[in-house]
């Protein structure tokens, strides 16, 4: 009796894995520090860039607090919908 050719290659592809899963270690454990230089890199971008537009933005220049009520109204209405969605 033949064997089912996608059942197969389905046994196939999982010894694949295995073998290379006992290998495989992830990069950001082989270069924790590149990482963590390339992580604290686009923090810091990311944030300049916001500062930059937000300074370019005549009204949120001038309100500083402004900017501060409606990062914090983000990010609760963010926590809780992410609590809302892990229910």
């Amino acid at each position: 009796m033949h064997k089912d050719p996608l059942k197969h290659i389905e046994e196939l592809t999982e010894q694949v894995h295995l073998l290379s899963e006992k290998r495989a270690t992830s990069a950001f454990t082989r270069y924790p520090f590149l990482f963590s230089l390339l992580v604290t890199f686009g923090f810091v971008a990311v944030v300049d860039g916001f500062g930059g537009i937000t300074a370019s933005i005549p009204y949120l220049s001038d309100r500083p607090w402004l900017v501060l009520v409606i990062g914090l109204v983000v990010l609760l209405f963010t926590g809780s919908l992410y609590r809302k969605l892990s229910k």
